[in-house]
């Protein structure tokens, strides 16, 4: 699909070029065979998105992957991203602990969300964290 390299010496001297030249050469045809012929397309979600963040006081072998999937199963069409904005273990943690503070995005594709669906999956997380994981909200 695709071809790179340097010319030659030999090219170089015919073509009276005096420095080297690189090149890459694509396949295009070959690309357009290997792609997938349908492209997915989404539109832009018409609801605004809501940021909620949470810190965590968890057992030190607890994985932040853990605590990911947790997150977007209290409601996998809301829950749109999941990140962790610091990650702690030392002073003033007590030992075999560590602190997450995660940041949530909450989205609907097909409603804007008010506060009573966002309390209910915020709670619903909360309750499996703690449940689940053994944490404790701080």
């Amino acid at each position: 699909i695709l071809k790179l390299g340097a010319i030659t010496k030999q090219l170089q001297k015919i073509y009276n070029i005096q420095q080297e030249v690189f090149f890459a050469e694509l396949e295009w045809g070959t690309l357009m065979q290997v792609l997938p012929k349908h492209k997915g397309f989404q539109g832009i979600v018409n609801f605004p998105k809501v940021k909620r963040d949470l810190s965590l006081l968890l057992d030190e072998k607890i994985k932040y992957s853990e605590i990911e999937e947790l997150a977007y199963s209290a409601d996998r069409q809301i829950v749109k991203e999941v990140s962790v904005f610091d990650m702690y273990q030392g002073e003033k943690i007590p030992q075999g602990k560590k602190s997450y503070a995660i940041s949530l995005w909450l989205q609907s594709e097909t409603e804007t969300l008010d506060d009573n669906k966002i309390k209910r999956i915020m709670d619903k997380l909360t309750h499996n964290l703690q449940n689940k994981l053994g944490a404790e909200i701080r």
